[in-house]
């Protein structure tokens, strides 16, 4: 058929020639990548998006996922199209019993997608019960949503409570283990929001904060990797959050440095069977540098890190290796500067020193009056000053960020923003300006403001 076919499509145009239907899925395949889409050529798009349509008819799944997904939220291969991305997953989820392709149509209905921003949470709520007993950490994180606010069924703080625990234990530890471009700065979102607004638990701002720099942390590492549509509503979202945090933390909350007795990071370095290495390096001003540092195990080149949070100095990061200063620091070991291994350690109240172990053998003990962990070093705001503005597409319904080049514009003026169904006029809640350095997501990744309304 393919020598057929071949032979058949000599002397005619491109668009004019016949494709077997192996041919047409193989092409199509490559544009379920970004980059693919961003880089082709308007024929290829047009020929894409042709096979597509054709492939649609014939029910195949890889044109149906296709174009469902393209049309969620827009790109250059489709425009957005609500309606057409819901009977896409459809079509999708009664073929395949996918629940990936419940979980998405869960965010059409609970969204208002196809309904003039009014939400079908029934259908909603449906969809991410699916999603959610398939394990989905989007559907699980979304159920506990409608939980905590009683949409399509009863209210309540401890299932919701209970929901995004099990959300953030399990995204936290596929984040250790390298998925950056999974659910945890959502699944983190949500714990910050626990602590922030009670839900189901005593109202805790440091603890909100805590989780606040680890889901900004998240945000930042997946907007690197992937520019899906909703990440960019997620990444506005944290920071809005860790500055209405800010403002409720206790007075001179940040801190130059951590002052500490009994560092938890010497702990942390070899949790989960992990072995460490302890270095004590004298300094010339009669501080001493301590490094721990997680060595690999596995035979693999590189050790799964840990998530150090210190909101106190406004920290948080990946790290294998850790820097503390130590000051009148005593120690068994002979050496004036050790270098020893180590796979357990425990608190000695009698002595007031940590004791180490190696392969169940005690390797010696170290005892200081005080350690310190210093705040890394800000850079200062960097790139161009902007102005961004808060809007609602719905009344009374969540807000997003806009860049604004209009000048004085205030809270209460009317603009024109692309909305969902195109330009829709808004009303400014709010005006803020932000370096560049200081956004959340590359500048690329935020809508302006068209203009203001008549």
């Amino acid at each position: 058929q393919d020598i057929e076919t071949f032979l058949a499509n000599k002397e005619k145009p491109l668009m004019e020639k016949d494709f077997t239907d192996h041919q047409k899925k193989a092409f199509i395949r490559s544009f379920e990548y970004n980059n693919r889409v961003k880089t082709a050529t308007e024929t290829e798009l047009m020929l894409c998006r042709r096979f597509t349509e054709e492939l649609c008819e014939k029910g195949s799944a890889t044109a149906l996922r296709l174009k469902g997904y393209a049309c969620y939220g827009g790109n250059r291969l489709y425009d957005c199209d609500w309606a057409a991305s819901r009977d896409c997953m459809i079509r999708l989820f009664e073929k395949t019993d996918d629940p990936g392709y419940a979980d998405t149509l869960g965010y059409i209905y609970y969204y208002g997608r196809c309904t003039g921003g009014v939400p079908e949470y029934e259908k909603a709520f449906e969809m991410f019960s699916i999603a959610a007993a398939n394990g989905l950490h989007e559907g699980l994180y979304k159920l506990a949503d409608m939980f905590h606010h009683g949409y399509a069924c009863k209210k309540s703080y401890r299932t919701a409570r209970a929901l995004y625990g099990m959300t953030y234990e399990d995204c936290y530890k596929k984040f250790l283990e390298g998925a950056e471009g999974g659910s945890f700065a959502d699944a983190a979102l949500r714990m910050g929001n626990v602590y922030l607004k009670g839900i189901g638990e005593a109202q805790d701002s440091v603890a909100a904060y805590h989780y606040y720099l680890q889901a900004d942390y998240a945000a930042r590492l997946r907007a690197g990797n992937s520019d899906f549509f909703g990440n960019t509503t997620v990444a506005i979202n944290i920071q809005k959050a860790l500055d209405e945090t800010k403002e409720a933390l206790p007075k001179d909350f940040f801190k130059e440095y951590l002052s500490l007795v009994a560092p938890w990071v010497f702990w942390s370095m070899v949790e989960d069977g992990y072995r460490g290495n302890v270095s004590l390096i004298r300094q010339e001003d009669g501080s001493t540098k301590v490094v721990i540092a997680r060595r690999p195990r596995n035979k693999r080149q590189d050790a799964e890190p840990i998530l150090l949070t210190c909101p106190e100095l406004n920290y948080c990061e990946l790290i294998t290796e850790i820097e503390l200063t130590g000051f009148d620091i005593r120690t068994s070991f002979e050496d004036p500067e050790p270098a020893f291994k180590y796979d357990f350690v425990e608190w000695n109240e009698t002595e007031n020193r940590i004791d180490f172990y190696y392969d169940e053998e005690f390797a010696g003990w170290i005892a200081c009056e005080e350690y310190r962990l210093y705040a890394p070093k800000q850079e200062s705001p960097s790139g161009q000053l902007l102005t961004l503005v808060s809007v609602s597409i719905q009344p009374g319904g969540r807000t997003y960020d806009y860049l604004c080049e209009i000048p004085s514009v205030q809270a209460g003026d009317k603009v024109i923003v692309m909305g969902y169904d195109g330009e829709t006029e808004v009303e400014v809640q709010a005006v803020y300006n932000r370096y560049e350095s200081e956004l959340g997501l590359p500048i690329e990744r935020y809508k302006k403001v068209v203009r203001r309304a008549e």
